[in-house]
């Protein structure tokens, strides 16, 4: 694992361990000032979602072709993933959870095959690229309606992995992207089962825009906007 890697995962660790922190100093004074009942609940999840993200290359030539090129174009995925979470309950309605992917979300690879052209001619050269939204991670809070139904205000935190191989030179570095969204479920408790249940849930999140630059020509920009996913999600847990 590169230096780069590691100093992203600790960044993500500090900003997970400040959220627990101040839910669990939340938890301590409404359960002080309130008296009200806290349980913990951990579990598991499998969700399928679609994605949506419109991608931008700007390219300038060189020397006597000296014109900027720009292409765009809309794409639309689907992938799946596991998850596990973690929630602290105040009470029966309330909760502050995290949730981590187990696996990365995989975009499907592209391949282009394009004129280069330079001060000593054009050539054709092949550039295939994709890429893995890595280390996802969602702090929520969730808020429980009528019977089982509950909704959700969700933050992500993902590594967006470029994973390019370009015959035209180059590559694109990886960057970290913050998210928001949000979700309705439905919660099944099997009281019969001690503290066990099942959801079902649907979520919908936005992300900021990515910007690239090309390692070895600044002239050659890479743009990401906006980008959706849409999931949706089976999850089984337990309350202690």
């Amino acid at each position: 694992m590169n230096l780069r890697k590691l100093i992203i995962k600790e960044t993500n660790m500090k900003k997970l361990i400040s959220a627990l922190f101040m839910s669990a100093c939340l938890v301590g004074f409404q359960s002080t000032a309130n008296a009200v009942d806290v349980s913990f609940s951990i579990g598991a999840a499998s969700t399928q979602g679609g994605y949506h993200a419109v991608g931008t290359e700007n390219m300038k030539g060189k020397g006597e072709h000296n014109t900027v090129a720009m292409e765009e174009e809309a794409g639309v995925f689907e992938d799946s993933h596991q998850s596990v979470f973690g929630e602290l309950n105040i009470g029966d309605n309330m909760s502050f959870g995290v949730e981590f992917a187990m696996g990365d979300i995989q975009t499907p690879e592209n391949t282009a095959v394009r004129t280069d052209k330079t001060t000593a001619g054009t050539s054709q050269v092949t550039n295939t690229a994709k890429a893995s939204f890595s280390d996802l991670t969602t702090v929520y809070i969730q808020a429980r309606m009528l019977g089982g139904l509950y909704t959700k205000i969700m933050y992500h935190n993902v590594n967006v992995i470029s994973e390019e191989s370009l015959g035209s030179g180059g590559t694109y570095g990886d960057q970290e992207i913050e998210g928001l969204g949000l979700g309705m479920g439905y919660q099944h408790d099997l009281d019969v089962m001690g503290g066990l249940f099942v959801r079902a849930e649907l979520t919908a999140s936005a992300f900021e825009d990515v910007k690239a630059v090309n390692t070895t020509d600044v002239d050659k920009v890479i743009k990401v906007t906006d980008m959706y996913g849409a999931q949706g999600s089976i999850k089984i847990g337990k309350t202690f």
